[in-house]
Formats: structure tokens, C-alpha cells, sequence
């Protein structure tokens, strides 16, 4: 499994409290975006573009997360989009 890089990971903790995303949840959170990141470099998708969250979300059901997980993740993935735009 990949890591998610030190400034990254960072930045995205602080945009979790921001936009208050529970301190217990963040570990969550967390967790779903180093899946979603290692789910786009095993199968070549673009982790930047928003159909691989769809596809992710894909993989996920077929994997039998429930509905809240993957919403859950929906969610950390959009604001992991919304931190590169931030970031840029």
C-alpha cells in the first residue's frame, strides 16, 4: 500500500478539522484516501480525475462495503480534490 505523502497528509488533516470532519473520524478518512490512491496506481487511473472516485466507489461495492463506508470515502476523496485545488 502506498503512503500518502508527508505535505499532503498533513494539509489534508488540517482541511478535515476545517471542515469539521470529527477528530475521531479522521483516521477514516485518512484511510480512504491512501486506498483511493493505492486503487489509482494499481489500475492506471488518473487519481485526479473524478471518474476514478466513481470507479473506486465501483470497487468498493463489489468488495461489500457498506453504503456508509463508501460514502464515507466518496466524501474523503472529494475533499482530497478539493485540497489540490487549494493547493494549486
Amino acid at each position: 500500500m502506498l503512503d500518502v505523502p508527508g505535505q499532503i497528509k498533513d494539509d489534508y488533516g488540517k482541511l478535515l478539522t476545517q471542515r469539521g470532519i470529527p477528530l475521531h473520524s479522521h483516521h477514516f478518512y485518512q484511510k480512504w484516501l491512501r486506498f483511493y490512491l493505492d486503487f489509482c496506481h494499481k489500475y492506471n487511473h488518473d487519481f485526479a480525475n473524478s471518474g476514478s472516485l466513481t470507479q473506486f466507489i465501483e470497487k468498493l461495492h463489489e468488495k461489500n462495503q457498506t453504503p456508509r463506508q463508501q460514502s464515507q470515502a466518496s466524501m474523503s476523496i472529494r475533499l482530497y480534490y478539493e485540497l489540490k485545488t487549494l493547493i494549486l
